[in-house]
């Protein structure tokens, strides 16, 4: 009787190990089944929180292979961070002051804008953290340029060169960790300002500051005629850079331009305002 129990509990142990045995492979080919882990939705980050994907690294959360960025690193700086095409080539883009996802950016190009301008300084005195993820966005919807420009803060606390670092900073340090961009614009509006020289000094000690952080062929003014000398008066100091008018005409060419501020030639129009495109309030350009 004893040896009876006895086999019985040999017998019982050797099922348990056979079913553990069993079931082993079963689990691991059952993680392998599940595939690899979803692309994280951009449109859910937060830049802000220490713990999301963005301050993890922006790059893999966005699934976009590092070889892609320094392809674009490389392909601006060859590029001299000026558009692929050469003006007046009648290449279209678009500028935004909102935040627009991949899919509305992806949107642009298929409808044949191939360049987007993103703000990333407010006349609020601020950075603005939603035109930095619209410039990792239009790089991943497959942009082939993009550039960034800033509203002047005349009256805020932080000095014109102060606000061009915080900028230029935002895009190349801490999280953001060098996203690539081609030109920075300085927004010149009615909106803000002072004397036409107070606003004349703010101009130049911020383009200074540009030029000294990335270069001068990286630097562009935007503004119209009127509102140049409204705001800047008779200056033509800057028209060594290259510059971006505004008239909306709804005509994309130059042949409406004439010249103001010391410009003979423009670099690129903005020739409609406040425009819907692919359900998203943008401006649209030419070059």
């Amino acid at each position: 009787m004893r040896f009876a129990r006895s086999l019985l509990v040999v017998a019982l142990v050797l099922v348990v190990l056979a079913v553990s045995v069993h079931a082993r492979p079963h689990r691991k080919a059952h993680r392998k089944a599940q595939g690899p882990l979803a692309p994280i939705a951009v449109d859910a980050w937060n830049f802000t929180d220490p713990a999301s994907p963005a301050a993890a690294g922006w790059k893999d959360a966005l699934q976009v292979p590092e070889s892609r960025w320094e392809s674009i690193r490389a392909d601006l700086k060859a590029r001299n961070y000026q558009r692929p095409q050469s003006a007046h080539d009648g290449s279209y883009g678009v500028d935004v002051s909102s935040e627009q996802s991949i899919s509305t950016i992806q949107c642009f190009v298929s409808k044949g804008y191939s360049y987007l301008i993103a703000r990333l300084f407010t006349e609020k005195c601020s950075v603005d953290s939603n035109g930095a993820q619209t410039v990792l966005n239009a790089w991943a919807a497959g942009m082939s340029h993009v550039d960034i420009y800033m509203s002047p803060s005349y009256g805020c606390s932080m000095s014109a060169a102060d606000q061009v670092d915080a900028t230029i900073n935002f895009m190349r340090n801490g999280t953001w960790r060098d996203v690539p961009f081609g030109l920075l614009w300085f927004d010149i509006e009615v909106g803000g300002q002072g004397s036409p020289s107070q606003n004349a000094a703010w101009l130049r000690a911020g383009v200074a500051q540009a030029v000294a952080r990335i270069g001068s062929s990286r630097v562009g003014i935007y503004s119209s005629a009127s509102q140049w000398s409204q705001v800047m008066g008779n200056i033509s100091d800057m028209s060594s850079f290259r510059l971006w008018y505004a008239h909306h005409d709804s005509n994309p060419s130059f042949d409406d331009f004439s010249s103001f501020g010391g410009w003979t030639s423009p670099y690129t129009k903005q020739f409609a305002g406040d425009t819907t495109l692919c359900d998203a309030d943008v401006d649209l350009n030419w070059c």
